[in-house]
């Protein structure tokens, strides 16, 4: 149910396991969920090589935290 009818986005990450990493997909996920929530249709644009390589970027920047 949470995956076909999320009640917020984070059901998202749950049921996909998308999102609990690194945090790169996370605006991705929220995303869809709006789409979702508003009866659009869901979709997510770009190609799987510029994903990748915008993704790598996101996981070697340093840890404010640390």
């Amino acid at each position: 149910m949470e995956r076909t009818e999320p009640k917020v986005a984070s059901q998202l990450s749950e049921c996909l396991g998308a999102g609990t990493g690194c945090g790169w997909c996370r605006p991705f996920l929220e995303k869809m969920y709006r789409q979702w929530e508003c009866g659009q249709e869901v979709t997510v644009s770009g190609d799987p090589i510029n994903y990748a390589s915008r993704r790598q970027v996101w996981k070697d920047k340093p840890d404010p935290n640390t």
